[in-house]
């Protein structure tokens, strides 16, 4: 919970252990929003590399869009190799139809690292998803190719699809700042104002590196709902 709001130094506080396990999934969607040092999180996304359990594998998955924001192919590539090792024992899933997912989504990132949107576009949206790897590709990545090609109906109706299993803690934060400009940009006024509302609300006593985007979800907010809906959110000074 804290993480979602934002409050990084007391979790980290109340747990030391803050770098382990899912959190750094949280921690590479700060990165790739510029909220925290890329170089740091990359290092320590390294440890999943080399994780054989089931929560290294899901891990890995989840790192896929960092590293290919980050153009780390060879990580890529490495996580591919652990798939493949893994699949002897027994993949999570347990399926070939798992394999070909996984697959086609790292060539996807592969694609995506070398700068190939094309290429990786094709590959997603072909992709036979299973829910494990579903709403990260569909956040991280599906969502902002639409919205860089202007394709921004269809990223909006990812986001606000009631069939979409929406990540948890701070992603899915991130993922309504997502919904309130894209929402904006449509003239989906009510659709926006809800979502900039929530990110408000969220991040209202977050740690400093998050107050400018905590500034753009409070701004929207005044655009799409006017100083009714402002009022209604605690606005910080």
């Amino acid at each position: 919970m804290l993480r979602a709001r934002g409050e990084l130094v007391r979790a980290a506080t109340l747990d030391p252990r803050w770098w382990r396990g899912y959190a750094i999934e949280d921690a590479a969607a700060l990165a790739m929003a510029g909220l925290m040092g890329a170089d740091s999180v990359h290092e320590r996304a390294r440890n999943a590399l080399a994780d054989s359990t089931r929560v290294g594998e899901y891990l890995r998955e989840g790192l896929a869009p960092f590293w290919a924001w980050r153009r780390d192919t060879a990580s890529l590539a490495q996580a591919v190799r652990a798939a493949r090792i893994r699949d002897r024992w027994g993949p999570v899933g347990g399926s070939d139809r798992r394999i070909e997912t996984l697959n086609s989504v790292y060539g996807a990132y592969a694609a995506l690292a070398r700068g190939d949107t094309g290429t990786a576009l094709r590959a997603l949206e072909s992709t036979p998803f299973d829910s494990s790897l579903e709403p990260a590709i569909r956040l991280t990545t599906l969502v902002p190719i639409y919205e860089l090609r202007g394709r921004l109906r269809e990223a909006f109706l990812i986001l606000v699809s009631p069939l979409f299993g929406y990540p948890t803690g701070l992603q899915s934060v991130l993922a309504q700042l997502q919904l309130g400009r894209i929402a904006e940009r449509l003239g989906e006024r009510e659709a926006a104002a809800r979502a900039y509302a929530f990110v408000a609300d969220a991040w209202l006593h977050a740690d400093p590196p998050f107050r400018p985007l905590y500034r753009q979800a409070v701004d929207g907010l005044r655009r799409t709902g006017g100083d009714v809906a402002t009022k209604q959110v605690p606005v910080r000074r």
